[in-house]
């Protein structure tokens, strides 16, 4: 029997702390997976078709919120079914753009932590964020019918979210990440 029981890794939002140990000079470096682009685009062509699709989703949901419409106006109990999409679409355009800028931080190889926060969610990110305005455009279209309010320019603004959206999973998931066992270089430490 060894002198010390093995250290289960653990599991959670900090479980990445894990794969850093201290140097010698008392530096934290990192010693778990990395993750390289294996096919598709280049990191600048990667990153020059997300960021287009991913600015005009989070401009096109924001400009949908400044734009003041009865479907959208508070204290109207029976047009939840408009808000509640419209606000989860707003929190997923967020989310994919903070996982953008997550990503285009981040120099390549990417580590483990890093790419399971970026490049592996951003595909269902993305679709959570269409799905959400495809929901927000449906429900706009049933207010409009129901009230008689004129509204087509604003509900195109869920199409053009939605459609960017889906753009950002289409590019997202065209790129393969291949997992390597990649030592850590010099001063790519922790401090």
């Amino acid at each position: 029997m060894s002198d010390k029981p093995e250290k289960k890794k653990s599991r959670g939002r900090r479980a990445y702390l894990d794969d850093f140990r201290r140097s010698a000079s008392g530096e934290y470096i990192y010693t778990g997976a990395y993750y390289s682009r294996s096919g598709g685009y280049s990191r600048r062509e990667h990153l020059a078709r997300l960021w287009p699709a991913g600015a005009v989703l989070i401009a096109a949901a924001v400009a949908r919120g400044c734009i003041p419409v009865a479907g959208m106006a508070g204290g109207t109990l029976h047009s939840l079914y408009v808000l509640i999409p419209y606000l989860c679409e707003l929190i997923c355009a967020v989310s994919v753009v903070w996982a953008l800028v997550r990503l285009s931080a981040n120099p390549e190889p990417l580590r483990e932590y890093v790419h399971s926060a970026t490049a592996a969610i951003l595909p269902l990110r993305s679709a959570f964020a269409a799905a959400f305005a495809a929901a927000a455009f449906v429900g706009e279209a049933v207010f409009f019918a129901i009230h008689g309010a004129e509204g087509l320019p604003l509900i195109a603004l869920h199409a053009v979210a939605c459609a960017a959206a889906l753009l950002v999973r289409r590019f997202s998931k065209a790129q393969q990440w291949e997992k390597s066992g990649k030592p850590a270089p010099e001063g790519d430490q922790m401090m």
